[in-house]
């Protein structure tokens, strides 16, 4: 599992964003924050992709993620789900039900 960040360009400076990636799989959680973020503050890619869903998930290749960001490598980590405390993922996955998708 990769946490992955991309910055998109504009002419006052630039958008970060974050999302998750996991075995050919991008989940974005915050992608709708740009549905009510001030145009002027919003690169024309970003924009152009309105409507965002409340919670992102697609196959990596098809997202437009790599089209809007691009990606700053220095930035990316990878976890190793056996490293991870038994406790911790459990408490994801209880989280994650209760998304409801």
């Amino acid at each position: 599992m990769s946490l992955v960040f991309g910055i998109s360009r504009m002419r006052g400076g630039e958008v970060g964003h974050w999302w998750v990636e996991s075995e050919g799989v991008l989940i974005d959680l915050t992608a709708d924050q740009f549905n009510v973020i001030s145009d002027n503050e919003l690169s024309y890619k970003i924009k152009a992709k309105r409507q965002y869903l409340p919670v992102y998930c697609c196959l990596t290749e098809k997202a437009p993620h790599s089209r809007v960001f691009n990606l700053v490598p220095k930035e990316r980590w990878t976890w190793n789900i056996n490293e991870i405390n038994e406790t911790y993922v459990e408490d994801l996955e209880l989280l994650y039900g209760r998304l409801n998708l």
